[in-house]
């Protein structure tokens, strides 16, 4: 821009779509930069706040795909904590499934068990019947 100094001014205005508008005068102390009358620091300016622009631009986009990164890893959490839930889920239906089906198989066993225990019963009321009569016999 040259050995001499300049004064900057600029005014940042926000648009709908959620970015910004930067305007910017220069003034070169005692004109106002234009195109017409100063090209060539003109471009150059023109050139480092493209840059500048792209700079902030890009990092504002950086922002937005961390922000969405982040999202991303806690839906993804979410989704594996759902999956964990589920197969223990369906352990938890496994392990209930065996336990019906050894608490099926005891009350068969335990059916099985009270017939004989029931046979068991009646051959022993025939004994005590038999003994009573035998002591009701004795005279």
């Amino acid at each position: 821009m040259g050995d001499n100094t300049f004064d900057v001014y600029a005014i940042i205005e926000d648009i709908p779509d959620g970015g910004a508008t930067v305007s910017i005068a220069i003034d070169l102390g005692g004109a106002y930069m234009s195109s017409g009358q100063h090209s060539a620091q003109f471009n150059y300016m023109k050139d480092r706040l493209t840059k500048f622009g792209v700079k902030a631009a890009k990092s504002a986009v950086d922002d937005e795909i961390k922000a969405e990164e982040d999202i991303l890893k806690q839906k993804q959490k979410e989704l594996t904590d759902l999956e964990s839930d589920q197969a223990k889920k369906e352990k938890e239906i496994e392990d209930y499934k065996a336990k019906i089906a050894e608490n099926e198989k005891a009350i068969e066993e335990s059916k099985k068990n009270q017939e004989a225990k029931k046979t068991e019963i009646k051959e022993q009321e025939t004994k005590v019947q038999a003994v009573v009569a035998k002591k009701e016999a004795i005279k």
